[in-house]
This record gives structure tokens, C-alpha cells and sequence, in this order.
């Protein structure tokens, strides 16, 4: 049996029905041009053959002292894991995004192999989707979309069935790859031992800074957690999920960043800060000081491609609720790159020790009667996760959409993931269905706010 890495364990200690842990995305296809009427019953049952390779042919164990475990199963049952839907159609896209908010709720199953295959169809124009659900602790979002990568090909014409959960061609073995060998072991022990000790000491030495900053005696331009301000958007999260989904042209995106020096993550942000912005105001909240976006930061090495988690959390303040477009880029891209600037001080073991401190104080927060008078660790988590540049197809079938679907963090009802392929960059609107109902007229708000920026 395997341990579990730290932040991958907390993932699942802190794991409620309320805020289960598990990231997924739905990729949506066209059909095949010489796609036959049983050609997806086939596929599933084809899949269901594939055998199972670890992380998913693993299912987690709870000893009575220690770490958690990763048990190896012989077999993996795949009826159970890989699940073919038929939508009462032709089914639009407001239908597919409530029944992919309906199975993207509960929790996975922990006497099974944490993942789940949807292959949906139903859908109008002959189109079909793939949901995708597998748990935080199995694989983060650069690790998940390497795997989706490899199933699918950049040539119609290649019909070779890969499956996420097999064996995969030109799967490079991360130099972080953990020694089987008992000294190797101990050896790895004994340093991570070492790494978060000296992360220690470069956390508290920041903390001793921010502590002087906050006397007014230095001037930092640090942004401390859970300074957010408190919104309609940061509310205990409840079981039931919204999802809401946007594209931009990725081209257009970029050309907008270059034209005024910033980067497509700060656009990015920008348009979402303003759709936030303006989908407040609709419910008459005035938001006074500026939303905080928390971003988590992949931590891997090129080439690591171990299934486990692998990021740290930035805060960056965004913009205020009156600025012009050009004005509120100008201040995210400002925060974002003082923010990027000070994480490039700290080891990656420093930033990920944080990011857990500020996962688990969040957590507590929100498990605590007055919950709803502390402030929140920020307003909105999100993460853009690099895809392809070129278009993508699975089976000849042309892939038209790539949502990612991710978790909540207590007291943030909403997370925005991003992720790009061929000329699109598509967004997945995760909530709160009790907080955000209606996410999916914040979701139309997106393109609005990009085409108000392009026109400055």
C-alpha cells in the first residue's frame, strides 16, 4: 500500500457532503461524420475493457493510526465506473448542464476506486458528451487534462480507443516518482522532513512581516487571507450545485492581453470581475471594496506527471466595482504580477504548507456558528488550466467544448476554472445552487465583459 501525500490526505479528511472534493470536466462533441446509430453503446462497452491502471484502480483506506493508504485492487469494476446516460431529447445545453449538476454533486463512493466515466447522449444535432468525476486527492487539473490529452488526437482520421483510466502512450515518468526501495523511502522521509521544516521558518517569517505591516509602522502591498470582504457570494455552501458555461475566442483574448501589456490570465480575471461585478448589482449589492480571486498555481516540474496534487493558492485583489474595463485591468494585472513576484520567494514547499494552513482554517471557519460574520479567505477561486492549441477528436467526432467542473472551498460559492483548446477558452461555473440559482445568466455576463474591454 502507498501513503497518501499530505495535501492529497487533507483532501479527503476534510472532505463533507456539502463540499465534496472531487474535479471533473464535460467535454462536448460532434458527431463523427460517418458516426452509425450504435457507434457510443459500442464505444462503452469497449471501454469497459480497458483494464484500470493506478490512480484508478486504487481506492483509499483509513488505518486506525497513520497516514492514509492507497489499497491496489486486481480488478476494478468497470460497469460501475464507466456509465452510459440517454437524455429524454433532443436534449439542449440548459438540460445537460443540470443533469451534469445533479451527477457532480455527491460524493464518490470510497469503497470504490475514486472516478467516474459519463458518456451522455441525447443530445440535439446528433452531439454527445463525456463527464468526467474524479477526487482531488487522485490527480490535480494539469495531471487530469495530460490524460485527456492523450485520449484524444489532433487527426480525425485515428479511431484508436484510449481510455483516461489505461495504460497511455508516452506517459514520461515524473523525476519525483517515489523509490520503492525501503532506504529510498527513507531517504524521501527524511527530506521532505527537511523541506518543511525550512518551510516553516520562511512562513514565519513572512508572518512576522504581514504582523508589522498590519501595524501601520511598514508599508506592504501584501495581500493578507481572509481580508476578502464579505459578499452575497460567500455563504455556507449547501449539497445541491449550479453550473454555468462561456467561451471566448482564445486569439482574441491574447491579442487584448498583448495590446496592453498584461497576460491572458489578468483579461481573464478581468472580465470575470466585472461580470461578478455586474451580476451583484443586478441583486442590488453594493460591493464596496474590491473581490479577491484566489488562483491556485500548479507547483509540478515540467515532465512530472505523478496523479496527485500539486499547487498552492495566490490572492489577488481585483478591481473596484465603478472602474472602467481598462482600469480594472490595470489593477489585476498589478496585483497579479506582485502576487506571482512574491510566490517566486518561497520554496514550493513553503507555498504549499500555506495553502493547506489557509485550506484547513477555512474549513474550521466555515464549521463554526458565527461563520457568517468571518471573512472570508476570498470571493471567488479561479483556476485556468493550459490545454491544447489545435483542435481535438475523439473517435473522428470533433470536440466542440471542454468545460472543466471543480470543488468549492467553505464560504465561496462559486468556483471559475478555465481551459483552452483548439481556438476556444471555455469556462465551467461551478456554485452553490442555494447561493447562485441563476449562474448561468452570470456566465453570459463573461463574453459581454470581454467584448466592453476589446472596445477600450
Amino acid at each position: 500500500m502507498a501513503s497518501l501525500a499530505l495535501l492529497d490526505a487533507i483532501f479527503l479528511f476534510l472532505e463533507t457532503a456539502e463540499n465534496p472534493k472531487h474535479v471533473g470536466a464535460l467535454l462536448v462533441f460532434d458527431p463523427a461524420p460517418d458516426a452509425g446509430p450504435g457507434l457510443l453503446t459500442d464505444l462503452v462497452e469497449r471501454f469497459r475493457d480497458v483494464a484500470a491502471v493506478p490512480p484508478f484502480n486504487r481506492r483509499v483506506r483509513f488505518p486506525r493510526l497513520g497516514m492514509p493508504t492507497w489499497e491496489t485492487l486486481e480488478r476494478c469494476d468497470l460497469d460501475y465506473h464507466v456509465r452510459h446516460v440517454v437524455l429524454p431529447g433532443p436534449a439542449n445545453e440548459a438540460s445537460l448542464l443540470d443533469h451534469v449538476a445533479r451527477v457532480h454533486e455527491p460524493l464518490l463512493d470510497r469503497d470504490m476506486p475514486l472516478w467516474e466515466f459519463h458518456v451522455i447522449e441525447g443530445l440535439e444535432h446528433g452531439r454527445f458528451a463525456v463527464y468526467t468525476k474524479i477526487h482531488h486527492a487522485c490527480i490535480d487539473g494539469m495531471s487530469g487534462v495530460a490524460r485527456i490529452q492523450a485520449v484524444l488526437h489532433p487527426d480525425a482520421s485515428d479511431r484508436a480507443l484510449r481510455a483516461p483510466w489505461g495504460a497511455l502512450e508516452e506517459r514520461s515518468r515524473s523525476k519525483h516518482a517515489r523509490s520503492k526501495r525501503p532506504f529510498g523511502q527513507l531517504a524521501q522521509a527524511t527530506g521532505a522532513l527537511r523541506d518543511h521544516i525550512q518551510a516553516g521558518a520562511q512562513l514565519s517569517t513572512a508572518a512576522l512581516q504581514r504582523a508589522v505591516e498590519m501595524t501601520g509602522l511598514v508599508h506592504g502591498r501584501h495581500y493578507l487571507p481572509f481580508s476578502a470582504p464579505r459578499t452575497a457570494l460567500n455563504k455556507p455552501v449547501h449539497r445541491a450545485r449550479a453550473i454555468g458555461v462561456a467561451s471566448l475566442p482564445v486569439d482574441r483574448v491574447r491579442d487584448v492581453a498583448h495590446r496592453v501589456g498584461a497576460t491572458l490570465n489578468d483579461v481573464v480575471l478581468s472580465v470575470i470581475d466585472a461580470a461578478l461585478h455586474r451580476y451583484l448589482r443586478d441583486h442590488d449589492v453594493e460591493t464596496g471594496d474590491p473581490l479577491v480571486a484566489m488562483i491556485p498555481m500548479s507547483l509540478r516540474s515540467e515532465g512530472d506527471t505523478d496523479a496527485n496534487t500539486q499547487a498552492c493558492l495566490l490572492y489577488v485583489e481585483m478591481g473596484s466595482e465603478h472602474a472602467s474595463p481598462r482600469e480594472r485591468l490595470a489593477k489585476i494585472h498589478e496585483a497579479s504580477s506582485e502576487a506571482k513576484r512574491e510566490a517566486r520567494s518561497y520554496s514550493a514547499v513553503a507555498l504549499s504548507d500555506h495553502s493547506m494552513l489557509v485550506i484547513g482554517l477555512a474549513e474550521l471557519v466555515g464549521r463554526l456558528p458565527m461563520r457568517e460574520q468571518a471573512p472570508p479567505a476570498g470571493n471567488v477561486l479561479v483556476s485556468n488550466v493550459p490545454g491544447s492549441d489545435h483542435e481535438l477528436f475523439f473517435h473522428g467526432a470533433r470536440l466542440r467544448a471542454a468545460y472543466p467542473m471543480s470543488t468549492l472551498m467553505p464560504g465561496c460559492a462559486l468556483n471559475v476554472t478555465l481551459l483552452s483548446h483548439g481556438t476556444e477558452l471555455d469556462f465551467g461555473l461551478v456554485a452553490s445552487r442555494e447561493t447562485i440559482p441563476d449562474v448561468a445568466a452570470l456566465a453570459s455576463y463573461i463574453p459581454e465583459a470581454f467584448e466592453d474591454l476589446a472596445r477600450e
